[in-house]
């Protein structure tokens, strides 16, 4: 995971993210909601960076663990029917702008390329058209 229910916490107050997941209504954070509003998150910033870096990135660039914290706690507010406070709807957006950008290879994020496939031409490796044979042993073979 790119980021921990404790990262969250630095951004909302424990008595905002006790009302977000405690389904339970025991007055604490439930731990299995707010990690799967974290999953969730990571699942979409994979299905971004994965066009460029191998996933799940193993250690995660500071700014995937905000856009992480960011897309969870818009999970969470979206859960509970509210509405997202406009800070954060702002906050999500723009992690999602970033993540557009950085699978359109036009910025990096921090993070390194994945390697290429074996056999498959790079960027800047020489393509090498031949021509079709004219004349083969076949059709040699086959002229009176």
């Amino acid at each position: 995971m790119y980021c921990t229910i404790d990262d969250i916490k630095e951004q909302l107050p424990e008595r905002e993210l006790i009302q977000l997941t405690d389904d339970a209504r025991t007055g604490e954070v439930d731990p299995s909601v707010a990690n799967r509003a974290i999953e969730d998150a990571v699942a979409v910033i994979d299905g971004y960076v994965a066009k460029k870096a191998l996933v799940p990135l193993n250690p995660a660039p500071a700014i995937i663990r905000k856009i992480c914290v960011d897309f969870a706690i818009c999970n969470l507010h979206a859960r509970r029917m509210d509405e997202i406070p406009e800070a954060q709807k702002e906050r999500c957006e723009q992690g999602h702008k970033m993540l557009v950008l950085y699978s359109k290879g036009q910025i990096t994020l921090g993070l390194q390329p994945a390697p290429e496939a074996p056999g498959e031409p790079g960027a800047d490796a020489a393509l090498v058209n031949a021509r079709k044979k004219i004349f083969g042993e076949d059709e040699l073979d086959k002229m009176p």
